[in-house]
C-alpha cells in the first residue's frame, strides 16, 4: 500500500509504503500535495458513539469493531473506553466485555491500549456529578479496584475521581504505585486537597472546566487550583461547546500545548437523530445541533463531536498551529500513558498508524490507516 501525502513534521510531500502494517519506506514525492499526513489520534475519553455504550450497551467484537470504524471517520485510529458511574456487577461485566473483545481481535487489540473508569468516586452534587447517575457514585474502594483490573485483564489505565470522597487520598497513592494514572474530575475539592492529590500521584485534570459546579467561588475554586498546578496534565474538550473561547485560551496560554490532552467526551447518543435518548439510565435530549443536554436544564451531558472538531476548534480559538494541535492528540496522550512514543513524521520499521486529512480552515479526514487496517476512506486509491 502507498500512501503519498504532506508530512506535518517537515511539510515535505512523501510516498510511504506500508507492507504487512509496517512502514516500509519513504521517499519524497509530488502526490497529494493538499492531504495532510497525520499521526492517528488517540483519544482517551470515549463513552461510546451512534447508539454504542461502553456503560451499558451489548459489547460484542463486532459492534467494536464498528466503533472502531466509526471513530476513525473523525481521525481516531486508538481509543480509551471510558465507563461512567454504574453498578458494581455492571461495570465488571463491562470490562470482560470489553477485554474478551480484545483479546479476540488483533485490530481492537490495537485500537484500545488502555481503558478510563470516569466515576463512579466523583462529587455527588449536582454540576459537579455532571449527567452520572446520583444513586450510582460512591467512596473508593480498593477491592472494587481489584476487581476491575481482574476483569478488564488489567487494562484500567486512567481513573477520574473526586479527592474530597473518604479514602481518596490513599486510593490516589495506591493506584498510582500501580502504574494507573489518577485523574482529578468531578469534583468540588478546594487548593489544598488539590495539592494533596498531586503529592499523592494524580498526574491529569479530566475535560477542566468541565464536570464542575456551575456557581463557585470567584477564587478559590477546583479550576484555578488546578489550572495553577503545574504538575497537572489538562484534558480539555476543545468542541466549541463545552468551554468558551476566553478560557480554552486561557488554559492554552498557562498550560501550553505540551501539557494538554485533546478528548473527545464523545457519549453513545452522539450522532443519532435529535430528540431524547437514554444513556445508562439518565435521560439527555440531542439538540436539532447535535449539541447534548440533560433536558430542561441546558447543561451539557456528554460531547457530540470527535477529535477533528477539537483540532479544528482550538486552532481557530487559541490560535495554535497544526503541528500544536495534532501533538495534543497524538504525541502528548502517549507520553502521559506510557505508551510507545508517538511521531510526527511517519518512520520506517514503524507499525502504519496514519490519518490523511484535509485542510481548509478546518480538518477534514479523509482516510485512516492502523496498521494492515484501513479503517476509513474516502479516496479512490485507497
Amino acid at each position: 500500500m502507498d500512501i503519498s501525502g504532506r508530512c506535518i513534521g517537515t511539510a515535505q510531500v512523501t510516498k510511504i509504503t506500508v507492507s504487512d502494517g509496517i512502514i516500509t519506506e519513504t521517499s519524497p514525492s509530488a502526490e497529494n500535495p493538499s492531504l495532510w499526513v497525520l499521526p492517528g489520534f488517540l483519544d482517551l475519553q470515549v463513552n461510546g458513539y451512534r447508539g454504542f455504550d461502553y456503560t451499558a450497551g451489548k459489547i460484542t467484537p463486532e459492534a467494536m469493531i464498528r466503533l472502531v470504524r466509526a471513530l476513525a471517520e473523525g481521525g481516531t485510529t486508538r481509543h480509551a473506553p471510558t465507563l461512567v458511574s454504574a453498578g458494581r456487577t455492571q461495570i465488571v461485566t463491562q470490562l470482560k466485555a470489553i477485554d474478551d473483545a480484545c483479546s479476540s481481535s488483533s485490530l481492537l487489540f490495537r485500537a484500545v491500549p488502555l481503558i478510563h473508569m470516569e466515576g463512579p468516586y466523583i462529587a455527588h452534587a449536582a454540576g459537579a456529578r455532571g449527567a452520572h447517575a446520583p444513586d450510582q457514585v460512591r467512596d473508593p474502594d480498593p477491592e472494587e479496584y481489584l476487581q476491575w483490573q481482574e476483569a478488564s485483564g488489567n487494562r484500567i489505565g486512567i481513573i477520574t475521581l473526586a479527592p474530597e470522597r473518604p479514602g481518596a487520598l490513599e486510593f490516589i497513592e495506591a493506584v498510582s504505585a500501580d502504574g494507573v494514572i489518577p485523574a482529578i474530575g468531578h469534583t468540588e475539592a478546594d487548593r489544598g486537597l488539590i495539592r494533596e492529590a498531586v503529592q499523592a500521584g494524580a498526574r491529569l485534570s479530566a475535560h477542566l472546566g468541565n464536570g464542575m459546579a456551575e456557581q463557585v467561588h470567584r477564587h478559590a475554586n477546583p479550576l484555578i487550583s488546578q489550572l495553577a498546578c503545574e504538575a497537572l496534565w489538562a484534558s480539555v474538550i476543545s468542541d466549541g461547546e463545552h468551554l468558551p473561547e476566553d478560557l480554552l485560551n486561557i488554559i492554552y496560554a498557562v498550560k501550553g500545548y505540551r501539557r494538554m490532552v485533546l478528548v473527545s467526551d464523545v457519549i453513545p447518543s452522539a450522532g443519532l437523530a435529535p430528540g431524547r435518548h437514554n444513556w445508562n439510565g439518565t435521560e439527555v435530549t440531542v439538540e436539532e445541533s447535535g449539541r447534548i443536554t440533560l433536558p430542561g436544564s441546558g447543561l451539557l451531558a456528554g460531547a457530540s463531536s470527535l477529535l477533528s472538531r477539537s483540532i479544528s476548534h482550538i486552532m481557530q480559538s487559541a490560535g495554535t498551529s497544526l503541528e500544536e494541535a495534532v501533538t495534543m492528540c497524538t504525541v502528548n496522550p502517549a507520553a502521559l500513558t506510557g505508551l510507545s512514543a508517538v511521531s510526527l513524521i511517519p518512520r520506517t520499521g514503524e507499525a502504519a498508524n496514519i490519518v490523511l486529512c484535509r485542510a481548509n480552515g478546518s480538518l477534514v479526514p479523509a482516510a485512516a490507516i492502523l496498521a494492515d487496517e484501513i479503517l476509513f476512506s474516502q479516496l479512490e486509491e485507497l
